[in-house]
């Protein structure tokens, strides 16, 4: 996953971001993941992903334009 990522920010242009700036949030997701499981949700089960981009500039929100 932080490859992917790290490939995005490099398509993107992104040269005062870098990856490490974004750390894993493990205990969040772990605690996403327990309440799915909690309230019956089949963990294999595919589920969709809320994905955020930040764009400081109208040349990166260009850029990602053409990725999506």
């Amino acid at each position: 996953m932080l490859k992917v990522f790290a490939s995005i920010i490099a398509v993107l242009g992104f040269s005062s971001v870098q990856a490490y700036d974004f750390p894993p949030n493990v205990e969040m997701n772990e605690q996403v993941i327990q309440a799915l499981i909690k309230a019956g949700s089949n963990p294999k089960k595919p589920h969709p992903l809320e994905h955020h981009f930040y764009c400081y500039s109208s040349d990166c929100l260009r850029s990602l334009k053409t990725l999506l």
